[in-house]
């Protein structure tokens, strides 16, 4: 009689740990576990270039600047035909409006 009158204060069983799913949900979740273990394995996986040894700054460079010189040298040329046609546009504006205010025929008598 004495276990009837005392109170229990053991917790309740745990409902049961196993889960009952569909078939479909089944093969979902393996589906996300075996996609989940994939993406897990590329990233462990290591970089190909942790192998590769250093790049020789003086020697990258000195092939860096070989390379660039034919360009410079297109862009020099390039540029420095921009600037002489610029130049002479400029002249033949200057005539120009100076022919068109009379200015031109005041400055050869001047000259002269």
């Amino acid at each position: 009689m004495a276990d009837v009158d005392t109170t229990t204060t053991e917790p309740l069983s745990p409902t049961s740990s196993i889960r009952i799913i569909s078939a479909g949900e089944a093969r979902f979740h393996k589906e996300i576990t075996k996609a989940i273990v994939q993406q897990q394995a590329i990233l462990d996986q290591q970089a190909p270039e942790a192998s590769w040894k250093p790049l020789d700054r003086n020697r990258t460079i000195t092939t860096w600047r070989r390379q660039l010189i034919p360009y410079q040298k297109q862009l020099r040329k390039s540029y420095d035909r921009y600037a002489t046609a610029k130049r002479a546009w400029q002249e033949a504006e200057k005539s120009r409006l100076q022919r068109m205010t009379g200015r031109a025929g005041k400055l050869e008598k001047v000259c002269q």
